[in-house]
């Protein structure tokens, strides 16, 4: 939908909303693809995330540690970081790829 995660305010977050409720509503074609391959045998689980917007996901603006980022927006993808065995992109940022190690004890 290729909205600023800045909007992600305080007071932004209304503006967001609309904002994303409207482009929703005039890109009726836009689709989000999740891909699940799960390896029982090797107790593994992987996600493939892409969608087939014109616009790859900004990859240069990841990597702020959960810890550290006081926003309110930008967390989620390190929260799946410190969980995951794997996370790649793939396609120059089109692809979201995440695997798990389901036999690994919970942190």
């Amino acid at each position: 939908l290729q909205l600023d995660s800045d909007m992600k305010e305080v007071l932004g977050f209304e503006r967001y909303y609309v904002e994303r409720q409207q482009r929703l509503r005039q890109n009726q074609d836009f689709a989000i693809q999740i891909d699940i391959h799960y390896t029982p045998v090797e107790e593994r689980i992987s996600f493939a995330i892409s969608s087939n917007g014109e616009c790859p996901f900004p990859v240069d603006r990841t990597g702020e540690s959960v810890a550290t980022n006081e926003q309110l927006f930008g967390r989620g993808l390190e929260l799946v970081k410190n969980f995951a065995d794997k996370v790649e992109w793939r396609e120059q940022g089109r692809i979201l790829f995440v695997d798990y190690d389901l036999s690994r004890p919970p942190a």
